[in-house]
Parts: C-alpha cells; structure tokens; sequence
C-alpha cells in the first residue's frame, strides 16, 4: 500500500493497522506492537506520529521508522527510544533522508512507510509496513 504526500501530510489509505510481531515472555506479557497515526512532509523531512506498546520484559530498546519516498527516490529513517510499561504511547519522530544524491522528501509523492521495535541485538520484536 502506498502513500501520497498531499499538501503537507502523507495520506493513509487503509483502515488503522498495526501487526504483533513474535514474542516470548511471560504468559500476561503485551505483544509489541506498532501503528502508524500520520507522517507530515516539510522541509524536506518526514515526521511519522507512532502510537506502540511493550510490555518491560520484550527487550524493545529502539523505535525506528523508514520513510522510503517512491517518486523521488529518497529513503531515510529515524528512531525513538521507547517506554515499555504494557501502555500506549505516541511520539513524532523525525526522518531525515539519508543524503545520497541530494534526494528529499516531496508533496504529491508516494511512499512507503515501516515501523520496528528492535531488542538490544537489533532483532524485530514487533514491526508493520505501509506502502
């Protein structure tokens, strides 16, 4: 599923939508997951709104978010250390792309947008993609 970059926002197209990823630990334990709220372009940056959830014994250390803007071309990401207490949190992170050619984040354009909770080995503990 792509996105579009209108006006100054990243449209999302389908339902809210989220996915848990595997996890193993203790039988009450929050599975992690991730949902994308919106991304907003300016400046040639995204900034992606996340709302997700762990629970303390996961292991998720890091938040990321890829932005990969299928017009021009431009690709980055950005993270976010998370607060694992078995609750919903939000927060904005800021993605800048990656610098490789110049390419930046446009209006109008189409992109993609994944999300991860990563443990301490960088293993995905909890993910969704859009796009």
């Amino acid at each position: 599923m792509s996105h579009q970059l209108l006006g100054r926002a990243v449209m999302i197209t389908a339902a809210t939508a989220f996915t848990t990823g595997l996890f193993t630990g203790v039988a009450n334990a929050t599975a992690p997951m991730t949902t994308i709220n919106s991304a907003t372009a300016s400046g040639g940056n995204v900034t992606v709104s996340v709302t997700y959830t762990c629970d303390p014994s996961s292991g998720a250390v890091q938040l990321t978010v890829v932005v990969s803007d299928k017009t021009s071309g431009a690709y980055g990401a950005g993270s976010a250390t998370p607060t694992c207490n078995s609750q919903n949190h939000t927060v904005n992170v800021l993605v800048k792309p990656s610098g490789f050619g110049g390419l930046t984040f446009h209006s109008g354009d189409s992109a993609g947008i994944s999300t991860d909770l990563l443990d301490t080995d960088g293993n995905s503990i909890g993910n969704f993609t859009l796009g």
